[in-house]
This record gives structure tokens, C-alpha cells and sequence, in this order.
């Protein structure tokens, strides 16, 4: 029987890119991409990994889809050299995975959450040109997937997990000179196939995402101010995503292209041509969704999505979870079922 391996991980695509104008009309491509995130942006990243795993997994899969990811679709588009730090199962401050957790807290394996992912990258002081390089983060979905509904307290979630992206973007701009970002939003969450068949969890998860998406722009909106020299680009993948699946063009924007039985394992088979679904398995997209993903990207200057964070209206000052930070110091096993790696 063939498995998948199962990341409790944001649910659905990824993330886009962003390009340097030189008029309004004309945008050149970044030359360089840095990437940070989750298996919505990984590929082969948590894969390096298997041999320390207490049980590793004959062909360990490179990608949660049935190809490659958005940002390797975009890289390619714009010739563009690509430094993906991305890892399945990644949250912002710890992995989704107890077990290897473990392993990182023990140091057999590096701390591969996104604030893991910031410090390896800081620490291994690599050159770019400031100028043309882009800093992708898309992270945040593992966090969601991983709260209580029932027993959760929805306001220290956001606050504290927004709070782990702010402290990567500050040190990503002040330790590694980052000086230009796309970070993307969290997409409709009671859209995916792991809340949209319960209709009282999928209208709490709506809601979460949105107030999850609202304080990410109050912290980038204050994040431009504090710094003057920083562009950052906000990608609105629950606008996006919403409109994908309202579109038509899909034969199937609710369900799995995998066959996924009750207890949410793959069965083997397949629900259709992948390329008739939005979701690949219940919380990643399809091949075909991340193409789309990535070529709203491409054309970043010119996507009704993607906004300048210096055109976020700035939050209310009294409000200290969202207060700018200039400078700020601060900084599965994944939850398996099993795996195979799957080809296209």
C-alpha cells in the first residue's frame, strides 16, 4: 500500500514573489530568492533529514503535491537563483512533529521551525545583492492547524505567532540586511478539505484566518514605518486562493485529488486528473495550484493581490502587540502516517 507523509501544515498554496520596477510598465525579475516556510514552500528541505529519523522512509517525499512548488515555478520564470530554507512541518517557533522536535531540542538535527530557519541563515552569513534579492516568507499555517477550537484562546494565538514572524522579519532585516520581502497571508482556512466538510469548524476557521491576516498587516503595516530602507510586498492568498475556487475552472475546489479515507490516510488511489482539483491532499494544493500561485507572483507589481506594506493603513498606537520594533533582538517524526515520494 502506498502512504503519504502527512504535515500538519498550513493548508493550501504558496506564496509569490516580487520584482524591482523599472517603470511602472516595464518590472525586471529578483535575481536572488531567499525562502522561509513550510512543505507549501519546501522542496526537499525536510527530506535532507530522514536519515536521523528513528524510523527514516524509503523514498522520502521531496514535495506535498504531485510535482514541484510555487516558488520553484517562479524562480524558474525569472531566471532566478533560489536559497529555499523552507521545511514541511515547520511552525514559527518549533516543528509540528513531538519527535522531531526532539531531535532538535537534543541537537542531532538544527532547529527547523521558521525562526530556526532565520537563525541558520544568519549564522551562516551568505552574500547577496541587497538590491536584487527577495525574501519570501510564508509561514504560520502549521501554528493554525495545530490550535484547539474548542479550548484554544484565539487572541494569544495570533498575537504570539504573529509575533514569531515579526522577530524573523526584524532580524532578517537587521542582522542579514534583508531589504525587500513578500510575505504572504494565510489563506481562507475553512476553505481546505481538513475544515470544509463541518460547517461550524470551517466558519471558526474563516474567522481565525482573517483576524490572523489582519494583525499580519498591523505588523507589517508598522514593520515599512520602522523601517524607511525595507520594502515589503503583501501577497492576499485568502482573496486569491477564495477566487480560484469561486472561478469555475476547476472541476473540483473542495475536495482531494488524493483518495483519503476516514481516518485520513491515502488509500492509494486517486479521485480524478490532478489537474481538476485545487487540493492535493487535505491541507496542500495540487501542481497545477501552485503554477497559478506562482504566476500571480510573477506579475507582482500589476496583481490586484499583492499590496506595498507602506499602503497598510497603520494600526491604533494603544494597541502594544502591534507597536513597531525597530529593533528588536529577539529573534513529521512529523505527525506520520506514512510516505512515498509521488511523481508528477
Amino acid at each position: 500500500m502506498k502512504f503519504i507523509l502527512r504535515f500538519f501544515i498550513l493548508c493550501i498554496l504558496s506564496v509569490g514573489g516580487v520584482l524591482v520596477l523599472q517603470n511602472p510598465l516595464h518590472a525586471q525579475p529578483y535575481t536572488d530568492i531567499v525562502a522561509f516556510g513550510d512543505s507549501l514552500t519546501d522542496f526537499g528541505g525536510l527530506a535532507v533529514y530522514n536519515g536521523h529519523f528513528p524510523e527514516p522512509i524509503d523514498d522520502f517525499p521531496k514535495a506535498m503535491t504531485n510535482d514541484r512548488v510555487w516558488i520553484q515555478y517562479l524562480a524558474d520564470e525569472w531566471g532566478a537563483d533560489l536559497d529555499n530554507n523552507a521545511i514541511g512541518g515547520a511552525e514559527t517557533d518549533e516543528h509540528t512533529s513531538s519527535q522531531i522536535q526532539e531531535l532538535s531540542d537534543i541537537g542531532v538535527i538544527p532547529d527547523l521551525s521558521y525562526l530556526g530557519q532565520v537563525s541558520r541563515y544568519i549564522d551562516e552569513d551568505r552574500t547577496f545583492p541587497p538590491a536584487d534579492t527577495l525574501f519570501v516568507v510564508w509561514i504560520g499555517g502549521n501554528d493554525f492547524l495545530g490550535f484547539n477550537f474548542a479550548q484554544g484562546d484565539q487572541n494569544q494565538f495570533v498575537n504570539e505567532t504573529i509575533g514569531n514572524i515579526r522577530s524573523g522579519l526584524n532580524d532578517l532585516a537587521a542582522e542579514a540586511g534583508a531589504r525587500i520581502f513578500l510575505v504572504l497571508k494565510l489563506p481562507d482556512m475553512g476553505k481546505i478539505p481538513e475544515y470544509n466538510d463541518n460547517t461550524e469548524i470551517s466558519e471558526k476557521a474563516t474567522a481565525l484566518a482573517r483576524d490572523f491576516n489582519v494583525a499580519l498587516e498591523n505588523t507589517l503595516a508598522n514593520f515599512t514605518q520602522a523601517n524607511s530602507d525595507v520594502r515589503v510586498y503583501v501577497f492576499d492568498v485568502f482573496d486569491f486562493i477564495n477566487e480560484l475556487i469561486a472561478s469555475g475552472n476547476f472541476a473540483n475546489a473542495t475536495g482531494t485529488y488524493l483518495e483519503i479515507d476516514e481516518d485520513g490516510d491515502w488509500t492509494g488511489d486517486f479521485n480524478g486528473p490532478a489537474d481538476e482539483f485545487i487540493f492535493w491532499d487535505e491541507i496542500h494544493p495540487t501542481d497545477r495550484t501552485h503554477r497559478l500561485l506562482a504566476q500571480e507572483a510573477d506579475q507582482l507589481e500589476g496583481s490586484p493581490h499583492i499590496v506595498l506594506g507602506s499602503s497598510l493603513p497603520l494600526p491604533p498606537t494603544d494597541d502594544d502587540s502591534i507597536e513597531p520594533e525597530k529593533d528588536d533582538d529577539s529573534t513529521c517524526f512529523i505527525t506520520i502516517i506514512a510516505a512515498q515520494w509521488l511523481e508528477p
